[in-house]
């Protein structure tokens, strides 16, 4: 759908490339103000404290850290603004 969208504006070397992942720097996200002030406004979301034992998410949190591999914060804080902005705070 894309590259139909991309006739015509995009060269068509770019329309021929194949997919590829794109790799976002979890590193930059969870170090600035906004990745900080966007995790800590997820983590406070009652689904999350519902589903998760307040000292093991700390454990998570602070071993990511450490580690600077944030791919389990980035679905828990995924979790966190998905059940904000659809407004869920249990699952049955």
């Amino acid at each position: 759908v894309l590259r139909k969208a991309g006739v015509g504006l995009l060269p068509e070397e770019v329309l021929r490339r194949p997919k590829r992942a794109f790799h976002a720097s979890f590193n930059t996200l969870f170090d600035s103000e906004a990745g900080q002030q966007e995790l800590f406004s997820a983590l406070r979301q009652p689904l999350i404290a519902k589903l998760f034992n307040q000292e093991k998410l700390e454990r998570i949190l602070n071993e990511d850290r450490q580690t600077q591999v944030f791919h389990r914060t980035w679905l828990i804080c995924s979790l966190g603004m998905w059940s904000e902005l659809c407004r869920v705070s249990e699952i049955c």
